[in-house]
């Protein structure tokens, strides 16, 4: 499973120094959510997710986000660096989830509170050999969005490249409503998908923007074990 935006570059991942601070994630701050209290989670098949941060998954992000971006160097689009100011901001504002296969790293997803009432899914990357396996996905229906929905948090967003095929797939299996596009100078053309967390907020959506069927009323599928 890959979003489409990685943190940064990989090659100008250069970790930020700085002394080691004790910080409350504006989760915890805002919805009164600490991922830690749920963390490690198994997925099964020797599957599990952690908590993390910016500083541990850097080594991870320089060594394998080009073979998952299928980073070239030839983008049109601009290279984000890792600037000081962005690194506070993850290190500040993001959630970091690393997913282990028998205690080794295969994947990352970053989060963060977009505003009050949405929580923004920004970077989700699984080593190419290990997608497939509905990881990120099984970590949100087992356990993300219900812990999301039960403090509060109205929806969750997330931004593709109309290109990312698989990603589009996945988001619409998740129930993710496309919601509308952005154009940017760093990522190119993205569409914006929401996956609504509230039961007013859906039906305030789909009474007022859709026409026709609406298979999002529809039962939802069976959910995803974690075992295996």
């Amino acid at each position: 499973m890959t979003a489409a935006q990685p943190l940064a570059s990989p090659a100008l991942v250069t970790p930020v120094p700085g002394p080691s601070v004790e910080r409350t994630p504006l989760s915890e701050l805002l919805w009164g959510i600490r991922w830690a209290d749920w963390l490690p989670f198994d997925l099964g098949g020797g599957c599990s997710v952690h908590a993390s941060s910016l500083a541990a998954s850097t080594p991870f992000i320089r060594r394998n986000y080009a073979r998952i971006f299928e980073d070239d160097g030839t983008s049109p689009f601009r290279n984000d660096v890792l600037t000081p100011a962005k690194a506070r901001y993850y290190e500040h504002c993001a959630d970091f989830f690393e997913f282990t296969h028998k205690g080794e790293t295969i994947g990352l997803l970053v989060c963060d509170p977009l505003d009050w009432s949405t929580y923004y899914i920004r970077s989700a990357a699984i080593l190419p050999e290990h997608q497939g396996r509905q990881l990120v996905q099984r970590f949100f229906t087992n356990l993300a969005f219900d812990q999301l929905a039960r403090a509060g948090v109205c929806r969750a967003d997330i931004d593709v490249s109309p290109s990312n095929l698989a990603m589009l797939h996945i988001a619409t299996r998740l129930r993710f409503n496309p919601t509308g596009t952005v154009l940017t100078e760093r990522w190119g053309a993205l569409t914006r998908f929401t996956k609504f967390l509230s039961d007013d907020a859906h039906q305030i959506f789909l009474e007022q923007f859709c026409s026709g069927v609406k298979y999002q009323r529809r039962p939802p599928p069976r959910r995803e074990g974690v075992q295996g």
